[in-house]
């Protein structure tokens, strides 16, 4: 199956280093490209990857060639002339001279013991797209014409990289919200994901080679923003005429430090938002599906691809990770699963810190198999422990037996 390399979305991960196996990832260009770096990012920072090294194919051809030596990651990263420690996603950038490139190979060696990587980005620069090393002093022009246009700005929220957001607490101004990468020290701890607070004050400040993912994620969630070009960045803000009051419900643009990435809602949506077709079910660990909004109508063709979100309450003190949602579609002797991780999207430190249970909202992609016979299929959900694959007993007025509810939501399969 071909998949893009990046959909722009910080919660599609390739896992990584399950095994104490090398591994090996191939990547082949429809043509050659003339590449002069690679990025690498990972999220959740669950460890860090093995030692790696690349090799390039220059043309089908031709032979593998090395690109370099094997590299030992750290947690140290660029931003600006220098590098920091730390960060609440890790981000690895490789250059070297522009060479063209049909494939690329990234080698992993093998490890002592396993280690967990979620790679959530493989980000490929090209020769046009190469970040410069070589940012303007904080005495260079742009800086200073910059920083006096922030001056003269209402209270402001300013997203940007480590190097500059240094220099703009520097200048301690009162009307601008100085946002660093929540996590600078390794701490073990998994702060809140830094979800983009949208605001006629907010700022983005990115990279240049980050600008066209930028503008491809606004354009998706129909926020259009002023661009303005200075230095080695792109300022993205909102003029009178760009700011919609409607911009403040957009809660799934998480800020990675360099740039801006989808992701599932990080954060508890309001209480208006309600599930069209409720669905009250008290599970004995504390959790309570609310209810699903389905695609309407909930019909498509065999194959096909169908929305369908989840309202779940977790308390405080429940892993979320421990536990898994089954559910399965079935029609007689027909059936197909859409079984996934429970509270998948949102980290578990997020949840600990709660008050009280919370609205937490899932969207999930229903997959139809391509040889599904058609017909009427009924849902029928639970929760099971993912370590012991038992099921959770729970509580409802709905159809249940063996601890799985029978819902009452039909899907309609059509021949494709």
């Amino acid at each position: 199956m071909r998949v893009p390399l990046t959909d722009l979305n910080l919660d599609t991960t390739c896992v990584l280093g399950d095994t104490l196996a090398s591994e090996t990832w191939t990547v082949v260009f429809h043509k050659p490209v003339a590449l002069a770096g690679l990025r690498m990012m990972l999220d959740p920072p669950d460890g860090l990857p093995p030692p790696f090294s690349l090799e390039v194919r220059p043309d089908s051809d031709l032979p593998w060639q090395s690109l370099s030596p094997e590299i030992a990651p750290t947690r140290f990263f660029w931003s600006g002339p220098r590098p920091y420690w730390g960060g609440r996603f890790f981000h690895f950038d490789l250059h070297w001279p522009v060479q063209p490139v049909s494939a690329l190979k990234i080698h992993f060696s093998s490890q002592s013991k396993p280690t967990l990587v979620h790679v959530a980005e493989l980000q490929f620069l090209t020769a046009s797209s190469t970040p410069t090393r070589d940012p303007p002093d904080v005495q260079d022009p742009f800086l200073k014409d910059f920083f006096d246009f922030l001056r003269d700005r209402p209270p402001t929220t300013v997203y940007a990289d480590r190097w500059v957001s240094a220099r703009l607490a520097e200048l301690r101004l009162p009307s601008i919200r100085h946002l660093e990468e929540p996590l600078i020290g390794w701490t073990g701890a998994n702060p809140e994901r830094p979800v983009v607070e949208w605001t006629p004050g907010t700022l983005l400040i990115v990279p240049r080679d980050q600008t066209p993912m930028v503008e491809r994620l606004l354009a998706g969630a129909s926020i259009s923003m002023r661009e303005t070009e200075r230095g080695p960045w792109m300022i993205f803000d909102f003029t009178p005429a760009h700011w919609r009051p409607e911009f403040k419900t957009i809660h799934n643009l998480i800020w990675t430090g360099q740039g801006i990435l989808r992701g599932n809602e990080a954060g508890p949506p309001s209480r208006a938002i309600e599930p069209a077709l409720p669905t009250p079910i008290h599970f004995r660990n504390g959790a309570r599906l609310l209810g699903l909004s389905p695609a309407s109508p909930l019909r498509g063709k065999a194959g096909s691809v169908l929305p369908l979100r989840y309202f779940w309450e977790c308390p405080r003190d429940l892993d979320p990770h421990a536990y898994a949602v089954f559910a399965h579609f079935h029609s007689g002797p027909a059936l197909f699963q859409d079984d996934h991780l429970w509270l998948a999207p949102f980290p578990s430190d997020h949840i600990r810190r709660q008050t009280q249970p919370d609205l937490f909202v899932v969207d999930r992609n229903i997959h139809i198999p391509a040889d599904l016979p058609p017909g009427t299929y009924h849902l029928s959900i639970g929760l099971l422990d993912s370590q012991t694959l038992k099921r959770v007993p729970c509580k409802t007025d709905l159809p249940t037996r063996h601890s799985a509810v029978e819902l009452p939501l039909e899907l309609v399969v059509e021949s494709p």
